[in-house]
């Protein structure tokens, strides 16, 4: 990498995930470059993944950017980042790429009576993926139009799938396994239901809210201030509470409308195209710091 960046001579090394940035960080000088490391989900998560080399990790780099808010201030509360080094970039989704990727649904055939909630993200133990099932087995006692749809894999699945066996709701949720493309499930959904224990910034809430759909979510990570009135927080754990949420939202389409519409006005704020132009005030700050003037020339004359 270092020889590649000395032909190269990039003026910023960019890190996209916490267990790179040492690489960006070690490599870029040789490329006379200026190193930016990243913090992509929660805080706890990084450190139960990288252990001991967390903080050198975080604080190697010369700037480090973070997409949520809560890992960036427990990071900086721990001492394992600078606040002075560190950059929050909230994720961003393309929106005119949602609004023209509508398509055929998936999950359960065209024209199903009933009331369809999403559970999307990876099956593994912190999603919770548990509760979504014990919510849906409760809600479904009171309405038994109401149907779910399982859109990840993981570890988790022989488990959850067992689980909704148990629960009989084997014939009433569906497990898709990886979706490569979620529009299919998004577009066939009602809800979406997020019973994450712990997050950084929510990539499928954010997701849900750009295709208009309610959310009922945990507050985990960002997830309160991402999600606004576009949903509903539940208690951690608390099937019983969701699966309240889930009967309330069954029983009034015009509730989900009007949290629909309320979601997607807050996914405008994250839209794709403001995230160039704030990488490019990151970089230029960082390259400032660092007295890069060339670096920082090079980047005023861009169109």
């Amino acid at each position: 990498l270092a020889s590649r960046l000395a032909r190269f001579r990039p003026h910023v090394v960019h890190s996209a995930h916490a267990f790179t940035n040492l690489y960006a960080a070690l490599a870029a000088p040789f490329g006379g470059a200026a190193s930016i490391g990243s913090l992509r989900g929660d805080f706890p998560a990084c450190r139960r993944d990288h252990g001991g080399w967390t903080r050198l990790l975080l604080r190697a780099p010369q700037g480090i950017v973070v997409n949520s808010r809560k890992a960036l201030e427990e990071a900086v509360a721990a001492g394992f980042i600078r606040g002075e080094h560190a950059y929050y970039l909230p994720n961003v989704i393309d929106l005119e790429a949602v609004d023209g990727g509508r398509t055929k649904a998936a999950g359960w055939p065209a024209g199903h009576p009933g009331v369809v909630f999403a559970c999307l993200g990876r099956l593994i133990p912190g999603k919770r993926v548990d509760v979504f099932l014990h919510a849906l087995a409760r809600a479904r006692r009171y309405d038994g139009r109401i149907r779910g749809v399982v859109a990840g894999a993981g570890p988790e699945r022989g488990r959850l799938e067992a689980l909704a066996g148990l629960l009989g709701i084997a014939g009433a949720v569906r497990f898709l396994g990886h979706c490569t493309n979620t529009a299919p499930v998004l577009g066939q959904a009602d809800a979406v239901v997020h019973c994450s224990q712990s997050e950084g910034f929510p990539n499928a809430i954010l997701e849900a809210m750009a295709w208009r759909l309610p959310v009922l979510a945990t507050p985990a990570g960002d997830t309160g201030s991402v999600l606004g009135d576009g949903g509903v927080l539940v208690p951690f754990g608390d099937a019983d509470a969701l699966a309240s949420c889930m009967l309330d939202l069954a029983w009034s389409e015009t509730r989900r409308a009007r949290l629909g519409q309320a979601g997607r006005r807050r996914a405008e704020a994250f839209r794709a195209s403001a995230l160039g132009p704030s990488l490019l005030r990151i970089y230029e700050d960082v390259l400032a710091r660092a007295g890069r003037k060339n670096s920082l020339e090079a980047f005023a004359v861009r169109p």
